[in-house]
């Protein structure tokens, strides 16, 4: 039997600490930071919100200047989501497939978003 080893802490454990967000505040993986997999399993040391727009969880994250800024991973899985995913929880995390927006000019890079498709 093989064991696996998930990231633990913060969502700077993600993929090799290569997330960045967007303005709207969702986690990304830029063209050129790949990780070494796509999909993994990470126990996060703070709540997970579901946030209103009813398509992501919310990992607060302080700023510079102490504000609560929400880190977004899309949520992609089957059962209705909690409103909270309690801080110690193990869940499963992905990337979903390249993409940019279409209107972006070509400097613009291919991103992929993160995802969190379940929770144990």
């Amino acid at each position: 039997m093989s064991l696996v080893t998930p990231w633990q802490g913060s969502d700077k454990a993600l993929f090799g600490g290569n997330v960045k967000y967007t303005n709207a505040h969702n986690g990304y993986i830029a063209e050129g930071t790949q990780p070494d997999r796509s999909t993994w399993f990470w126990i996060t040391d703070r709540e997970l919100r579901f946030r209103d727009d009813g398509k992501h969880y919310d990992y607060p994250s302080k700023s510079l200047f102490g504000v609560e800024i929400p880190h977004g991973l899309s949520y992609v899985g089957e059962p209705d989501p909690p409103p909270v995913i309690p801080a110690g929880t193990l869940v499963r995390v992905s990337l979903a497939r390249w993409w940019k927006p279409p209107n972006a000019d070509e400097s613009c890079p291919l991103r992929c978003f993160v995802q969190l498709s379940g929770w144990f």
